[in-house]
């Protein structure tokens, strides 16, 4: 099978994992525009990212952008038929084998039209070689998430004392996970990312956490709601930066609460959802040990068939992915964990 899950089995697999589901009373909804974005609401910890000026820390600045396989000096050429395409670019880490955190990260969109989304995985052993072009499944676990762009998102700059997380090593490297909808378009594509680095660490080291559950089935013409909860594993405080929600089409609304382990309740995300505006969100607070996050999606299924989860449009899915520090302390349940998955069944 090589390093990608086959979908199928990951789906049994996270069923496991999963959640709880209840149904609501139906409101109304619409179907969202997969190629129309709308202007950016917020996403970034920064907007003055956008700028065009790099922070004073920066101390390189990498691009990573779609190309033609074995060649990254041109582009790479969707085709026509490539709906619901996902398509994975490998890169070795341009800072070799030093350690270093991320500061900043901007995204460079060329054929707006095409590009449904993109996500930034990274690894300590690069499973292909650099320069490796490839359709891939969209739901990695086995890489590590670094961040990501849907349209609405804005560019990302970290706190003043926080960086990201990034891999090391002799054969550390990148995953540029480019998420295409052709719908009959011939195109040549070199969308990606631009972003700095420093060697000179911040005092806080972060990493970003899936939150959410696999266990969708909504059935068709009814309103429904799935629930699932992250119980962190860390015998420390975790400080929780910002979460980015994301579902399909069907997705109208996003709720994480923290249950203390003292019995009180605090509401760290509740937003409407806009599949063509995912924004981010800032959601200061810190976890105690003992603490969990419970966290719920709400659709409306206004088609004539049961949606369930997968990672095509026509399917759903429920993530609220969170940036948190000390990296890697935002995990916990039976899927994944040591790829900062923090999924178990709501109880």
């Amino acid at each position: 099978m090589g390093r990608w899950l086959p979908l199928c089995l990951l789906a049994l697999l996270c069923r496991c994992a999963g959640g709880q589901q209840t149904d609501a009373p139906r409101t109304d909804g619409g179907e969202p525009d997969l190629h129309d974005a709308a202007p950016s609401v917020d996403g970034g910890f920064d907007r003055a990212a956008a700028a065009g000026t790099w922070g004073s820390d920066c101390d390189d600045t990498h691009a990573l952008r779609a190309h033609a396989p074995g060649d990254e000096s041109s582009p790479y050429h969707l085709t026509p038929d490539m709906n619901d395409a996902y398509v994975c670019f490998y890169f070795a880490a341009p800072w070799g084998e030093a350690e270093v955190q991320a500061l900043e990260f901007r995204t460079a969109l060329d054929q707006t039209a095409v590009v449904h989304h993109w996500l930034l995985y990274a690894t300590d052993d690069l499973p292909a070689p650099p320069g490796t072009v490839r359709q891939c499944l969209g739901f990695d676990g086995i890489n590590t998430l670094v961040t990501g762009w849907a349209p609405g998102r804005d560019d990302l700059r970290m706190p003043d004392d926080v960086g990201l997380q990034l891999p090391s090593g002799a054969n550390a490297g990148l995953i540029l996970q480019i998420h295409y909808y052709a719908a009959g378009r011939d195109a040549l594509d070199t969308s990606g990312l631009e972003f700095c680095t420093t060697s000179s660490f911040r005092e806080h080291t972060a990493s970003i956490s899936w939150l959410g559950t696999t266990m969708i089935e909504l059935e068709a013409g009814v309103s429904a709601a799935v629930s699932s909860a992250c119980q962190p594993e860390s015998a420390e405080p975790i400080h929780i930066l910002r979460t980015w929600p994301h579902m399909h089409g069907l997705g109208t609304r996003l709720q994480s609460i923290v249950r203390r382990a003292d019995g009180s309740r605090d509401v760290m995300l509740d937003v409407p959802f806009d599949f063509d505006a995912q924004a981010s969100y800032p959601t200061p607070l810190t976890l105690a040990p003992g603490d969990r996050i419970e966290t719920t999606c709400h659709y409306v299924n206004n088609t004539d068939a049961t949606v369930v989860f997968g990672e095509h449009s026509g399917q759903e899915m429920c993530w609220a992915l969170t940036y948190a520090y000390p990296a890697n302390r935002l995990r916990g349940g039976a899927m994944f964990a040591d790829r900062n998955f923090c999924v178990s069944p709501l109880l």
